[in-house]
């Protein structure tokens, strides 16, 4: 067959969208409404795979956003001004209550070169919506 196995990557595609799908239900009963991304993509093919293996953590039997998220801190250690390691911790802070650390890593996952700015500034409100109406801010 072909060297580039298309069909290897549309039955990977398919995965990752409902692997985010199922992230974003455990994440928090805060969050369930809101679409979260999970960031699997990186030039860097290291920072990719941690990412990758991140998610595969949440998404697993017996999902770990714990260890998903040493995974991504690895990932921020080889690359800290990604978009992927930023915006992952991002969602891991908000999932855990730390509304002050999620906004900080929204913040770099803006910042980072080819970032999703808009979206990133959108999960930020979020946050900070939730931060005012709990008297978190």
């Amino acid at each position: 067959g072909s060297s580039r196995c298309p069909p290897l990557l549309d039955a990977f595609d398919t995965a990752l969208e409902k692997s985010v799908s199922y992230v974003k239900n455990r994440l928090s009963p805060m969050v369930k409404t809101a679409e979260i991304k999970v960031v699997v993509k990186d030039d860097d093919a290291d920072v990719a795979d941690l990412l990758k293996e991140g998610l595969e953590e949440v998404s697993g039997e017996t999902p770990s956003f714990d260890k998903a998220a040493k995974l991504w801190k690895k990932a921020l250690d080889k690359k800290p001004e990604a978009e992927g390691p930023n915006a992952n911790m991002g969602s891991y802070y908000f999932s855990t209550g730390d509304f002050e650390k999620a906004v900080e890593y929204y913040e770099k996952a803006m910042k980072a070169k080819g970032s999703d700015k808009n979206y990133w500034r959108e999960q930020r409100k979020r946050v900070e919506a939730v931060m005012a109406s709990d008297g978190s801010k």
